[in-house]
């Protein structure tokens, strides 16, 4: 009797190992679809989550609008009608590593002399504008497992997306074809910032775009730890009395410019992760 209950239990474990599939699915802690009862790692099912980042903006302690009037570093009245500049290549930073930049692959024409050449470019890229504080996605990111410290970001366009033709770009793109234009296909490439504004004296309307771009450092203010698998906002305050309060903003446009380009490091701050 026992021994025929043996080979019956030894039967029905062989019949339910024989049965049994392998659960293939994603084994990465970072995607969103992280699957823990996977067996085997799928080849591309992995979806990972965004960054974005989240722009206040202030004119000192006060909130800033088109509507107020300020002063510059030369005690000049002013009110802005429009400003933009760029955001890109932001990399998450631990105390021991600064992790890679946010995934956005995307087809675009770069220009190539006289013409211009398709390729997939990783448009991780921000156009932030003055008059909103909505939520600006970069691209796709891995956390990884350590706290997180700081933020390394470019302000303006990095190197590798200058060379992009705008009309290429979707619609939907900070890359395409901008009112104002952000790009004046002049060999420039796109503008780091570009100001438009009004002199209240004088009633004077004017405009400047200055070029280039400029890594900066923000830290979190203390340690973070890594919510794996989940959409990460970044919360930045933009503080435009270190911009537009510390220069003269009634001399010519190339010192306007110039001035301008100087203070972009001092604009930004991170005041909080969500």
């Amino acid at each position: 009797m026992h021994r025929s209950l043996l080979c019956l239990c030894l039967s029905l474990s062989l019949l339910l190992t024989s049965c049994y599939e392998d659960r293939i699915g994603c084994l990465d802690g970072d995607a969103t679809n992280f699957d823990l009862r996977a067996d085997q790692p799928c080849p591309d099912c992995c979806e990972y989550p965004e960054l974005a980042v989240d722009v206040d903006h202030f004119f000192g302690a006060e909130s800033f609008n088109f509507d107020s009037t300020y002063l510059d570093g030369a005690g000049n009245a002013f009110r802005v009608t429009r400003l933009r500049y760029y955001l890109s290549d932001l990399r998450l930073g631990t105390l021991s590593t600064t992790l890679d930049e946010p995934e956005n692959l995307t087809e675009l024409s770069l220009i190539d002399g006289a013409d211009t050449v398709t390729a997939v470019v990783n448009a991780d890229v921000a156009l932030i504008t003055a008059s909103s504080g909505s939520a600006r996605t970069l691209g796709r990111l891995r956390v990884g497992t350590e706290a997180l410290t700081q933020v390394q970001c470019m302000i303006g366009v990095s190197d590798d997306l200058n060379q992009v033709f705008p009309p290429s770009a979707s619609s939907s793109s900070p890359l395409s074809t901008q009112p104002g234009l952000l790009n004046f296909l002049d060999g420039q490439g796109y503008v780091q910032g570009r100001l438009e504004y009004i002199l209240v004296n004088t009633s004077d309307t004017l405009s400047v775009s200055w070029f280039g771009n400029q890594t900066v450092t923000l830290p979190f203010g203390g340690e973070l730890a890594p919510l794996r698998g989940f959409d990460l906002t970044l919360e930045m305050a933009a503080d435009y009395a270190e911009l537009l309060g510390r220069v003269n903003l009634s001399a010519d446009s190339a010192t306007v410019a110039t001035a301008l380009s100087a203070r972009m490091p001092d604009l930004l701050t991170v005041t909080g992760v969500r």
